[in-house]
């Protein structure tokens, strides 16, 4: 077959007591013995798939056709001479021919054979090579090791003024906090007095992470800055709002922010009990739980004495289907995940008469193993002894509070102008945020 390659013949092969095979030559592979053809036929029955022939069972082959051109005889006696030379050859000739196909005129010329030759031997001279023959010097340790002075290292070191040591805290020092770095810092942090307020009306200072010093006020300071800011257009109900939505806010974060407030937590749903007084500070406790309840809280209101200035508020707080209740004894036995405290106000210091049913809900707070969040915490607070681990103040945080807990401090939206009508000078200390710590 001069010029052409036995693949894609259609030939008809006699297999004696199996049949006649009819179908195209797709592949001969001498180190097998197997002759394979697909589309083929067994006796004129179709075949669904591939057929390989083992060429020692073949007792005789014809050429049909190739390309839709007849073949020459002497085509088909060339062939099956070599397939009768294939059924001749010893195992171990096939075996040393493995993967080789019967040679024509087309792969002689065909450059790609060279080239896989090339690549064979390239990789045997690469990677050919054993691993014993490889010879790689010992590595002198000792040898090397002289080489390091380390007395020279370490004088230069010492007289180095680019190291510098990093102080032990001694006992009287301030820890620190999560936030904050554990080298010594070169200068001590910024005081930053941007709050100002007339001196009669101040008492003791904290300042936040930043440095801002922000004052204590009195409480007839703050009652003035309320009601200048009524006057000016400030609602109450604006005020009120704003610091619910900060208690509601640092509940959240307390209770376990997006850890706890997710779908798949849905089953361990936090537990916050909200302790409202007849009060300004009790109506921003109610709305604040009002605000919890919509974020999958589980809130129980307790509001001991119902009166009118309440009224409003519960109903709003009705809607959200979370419990309320008057009585000390329908308060949860067991520990909750948070108490928020809201019984006391600093517009009631002036009365000297305390309920005594706030004064039985103060006292199942402090009996209660939860930790308290204490809202705009006031004298009347601490000589109560209200036992909270955080409170938070609004606005500004007053004169004679308790100091024993975190502080905390919300921005209750009072624009900067309206300070200035107090006699305070005021540049905000919140920055990015409506909650910020407070250090003493």
């Amino acid at each position: 077959m001069s010029e052409m390659s036995w693949v894609g013949c259609v030939v008809l092969v006699d297999c004696g007591e199996i049949g006649n095979f009819e179908g195209k030559v797709s592949e001969i592979d001498d180190s097998e013995g197997c002759l394979k053809l697909k589309n083929a036929s067994l006796d004129g029955n179709r075949l669904p798939s591939d057929v390989i022939l083992r060429i020692a069972e073949i007792s005789d082959l014809k050429i049909i056709s190739q390309d839709s051109s007849e073949l020459d005889q002497n085509d088909g006696k060339q062939l099956q001479f070599e397939l009768e030379t294939i059924k001749e050859q010893p195992a171990s000739t096939k075996k040393n021919n493995a993967g080789k196909r019967f040679s024509t005129p087309d792969q002689k010329r065909n450059p790609g054979n060279e080239n896989r030759k090339s690549f064979k031997k390239k990789n045997k001279e690469c990677f050919g090579t054993p691993l014993d023959d490889i010879k790689v010097p010992d590595f002198d340790f000792e040898k090397n090791l002289k080489l390091f002075n380390k007395e020279a290292i370490f004088e230069e070191l010492r007289g180095s003024k680019a190291v510098s040591s990093v102080k032990r805290p001694q006992g009287g020092e301030r820890k620190l906090r999560h936030d904050e770095s554990v080298l010594e810092q070169e200068q001590e942090p910024v005081n930053l007095r941007q709050i100002v307020a007339p001196l009669e009306h101040t008492g003791r200072e904290y300042h936040t992470d930043e440095g801002v010093i922000v004052p204590c006020v009195s409480v007839q300071l703050r009652n003035k800055l309320i009601k200048v800011s009524e006057n000016m257009g400030f609602s109450e109900a604006q005020r009120v709002e704003n610091a619910a939505l900060c208690t509601c806010q640092m509940a959240l974060q307390l209770v376990g922010g997006s850890n706890r407030l997710t779908r798949r937590n849905a089953h361990q749903a936090p537990h916050v009990v909200v302790l409202a007084g007849p009060n300004t500070v009790g109506i921003e406790a109610i709305c604040a739980a009002r605000h919890l309840a919509n974020h999958k809280v589980q809130v129980t209101l307790s509001v001991p004495l119902k009166t009118e200035i309440l009224v409003q508020h519960l109903a709003l707080f009705f809607h959200t289907g979370s419990k309320l209740v008057s009585n000390v004894s329908d308060l949860p036995k067991e520990p909750v995940d948070l108490v928020i405290h809201a019984l006391f106000s600093p517009e009631e210091e002036s009365t000297n008469q305390i309920s005594s049913q706030l004064t039985s809900v103060n006292q199942w707070a402090n009996d209660n193993k939860a930790p308290v969040l204490l809202l705009d915490p006031c004298s009347r607070s601490r000589m109560l002894g209200v036992e909270s681990k955080w409170s938070l103040s609004f606005g500004l945080p007053l004169i004679d509070v308790p100091s024993e807990c975190r502080t905390y401090l919300a921005d209750i939206g009072i624009p900067k102008g309206i300070y200035s009508a107090v006699n305070v000078n005021y540049t905000s200390p919140f920055g990015e945020k409506f909650v910020i710590a407070l250090n003493q």
